[in-house]
């Protein structure tokens, strides 16, 4: 093959299932395959993008000393040969520049980088430290934006202590609805409840709303329920100051940048029906799709060059 060909032929299979890319290169370009070549293509594709660190070179340009700089981190699972459900660890680093709000239309990230890895949570945190440490960033300079995973949360206070650590706003909320559910045998009465506590999250007022849940709890008896969601809050008080977070950076108080990545790297291309994937196969899957994500085009041409030579 051509480094073109090579090029288009990885691209292609890492948008869609094998069978079908061999369908959409025959319908374009008039290049017939088998499955088994492109899958071929996207496994070297995938394992060369590995090496030399490629994947933890910094790719977003032009971030001053003072700008803030956005990370978020979760986990997706996907479904293995060797050992069933295995969770895919998933980075997101952008910066609050690059965050556009087009009045009258869906608000989107111009330029991110991902990071997305098969493997623990202290590999994974460990590559992520090379990543933030290649693009030189203060501490301070960090929004993480994150849900209650114990894991994200040990690895964001021991890492980056001067960061903004902002607990993920919808998650907080999700919990409220689930006290709702418990707490109210009306349901109108409970959604206006929840409501006016999403008011003062939103104001800052996280004691507060505390203060009402345990309220709530002894007028309708059900304090199991509430230890529950006041031990979420009060254990994460100090990273709920939703009011001061809205005025920091592009003002993001919710993780709907990292669950966009889910889909994006993952789901839409290593989750669908029937799919099982050996732990290698993934890995290199994950590897090239985040190349293509990341826009880090040079990087697939040299090794079509390479491979073609």
């Amino acid at each position: 093959m051509s480094p073109l060909l090579l090029e288009k032929v990885g691209y292609v299979g890492q948008l869609n299932v094998y069978e079908k890319s061999c369908e959409v290169l025959d319908f374009l370009i008039g290049y017939k395959t088998s499955a088994v070549q492109v899958n071929k293509v996207v496994n070297y594709y995938g394992s060369v993008c590995s090496k030399d660190n490629h994947l933890l070179k910094p790719v977003i340009k032009n971030i001053t000393k003072d700008e803030k700089v956005y990370l978020m981190i979760d986990g997706s699972m996907v479904f293995t040969k060797e050992e069933g459900w295995k969770e895919v660890k998933v980075a997101r680093i952008f910066k609050e520049t690059d965050c556009k709000n087009i009045e009258g239309k869906p608000n989107y990230i111009k330029h991110s980088q991902y990071l997305g890895l098969l493997t623990d949570s202290n590999i994974f945190t460990q590559q992520l430290d090379v990543l933030i440490e290649n693009y030189k960033l203060k501490e301070e300079q960090l929004i993480i934006v994150r849900d209650g995973a114990p894991w994200i949360k040990n690895y964001a206070e021991d890492a980056y202590g001067k960061a903004t650590s902002v607990l993920d706003y919808y998650h907080a909320v999700e919990y409220l609805h689930h006290f709702k559910d418990e707490a109210f045998d009306d349901k109108e009465t409970g959604k206006k409840w929840v409501e006016k506590q999403n008011e003062l999250l939103l104001d800052g007022e996280v004691r507060m709303v505390i203060k009402n849940i345990s309220k709530i709890a002894e007028e309708n008896n059900c304090n199991k329920a509430a230890a529950s969601i006041i031990n979420y809050y009060t254990s994460n008080i100090n990273r709920m100051d939703y009011k001061t977070y809205k005025t920091i950076g592009a003002g993001i108080i919710g993780s709907g940048a990292i669950e966009s990545a889910h889909r994006t790297l993952i789901q839409c291309r290593c989750k669908q029906s029937g799919q099982v994937w050996s732990m290698d196969g993934i890995q290199n899957m994950l590897n090239l799709r985040t190349v293509y994500q990341n826009k880090d085009l040079t990087k697939i041409r040299s090794i079509s060059i390479k491979q073609a030579a």
